[in-house]
């Protein structure tokens, strides 16, 4: 993967994991870095908080190749950033939930639609 491979980055996002009452719980205001290939997602928190996150088991630790991302739900507006609801299947075929908060939500969920569409396609 090189930068030019990169179709969306957000390096301020913050993110939360629907997995349990506890993720639901977390706060990573900010401190979330959001990066979308044509391969794959990125969810990672920023270097000074990661092993925060690791230690207190917030599930906000994801790459997830996008044949796995099932759809992007646009959410509306809070405090100046877009929320965004990703849907992803899991390995075991369930699915799970992740919210994010971006600064340019809309070019992130163009950028996705676009990839699933694609995916989708490939899968037929």
């Amino acid at each position: 993967m090189t930068d030019n491979d990169t179709l969306f980055t957000d390096s301020h996002a913050a993110a939360q994991s629907q997995k349990s009452r506890w993720t639901r719980l977390a706060s990573s205001w900010r401190s979330i870095r959001v990066t979308l290939t044509p391969e794959i997602l990125t969810v990672m928190p920023r270097p000074l908080v990661k092993w925060l996150t690791i230690l207190l088991a917030l599930d906000l630790c994801h790459r997830i190749p996008v044949g796995h991302i099932r759809k992007v739900r646009d959410l509306g507006e809070e405090s100046g950033y877009g929320k965004v609801e990703v849907v992803i299947q899991t390995q075991e075929g369930g699915e799970k939930n992740l919210l994010l908060w971006l600064k340019d939500a809309q070019a992130f969920i163009e950028a996705t639609k676009g990839l699933i569409e694609q995916a989708d396609t490939q899968r037929q």
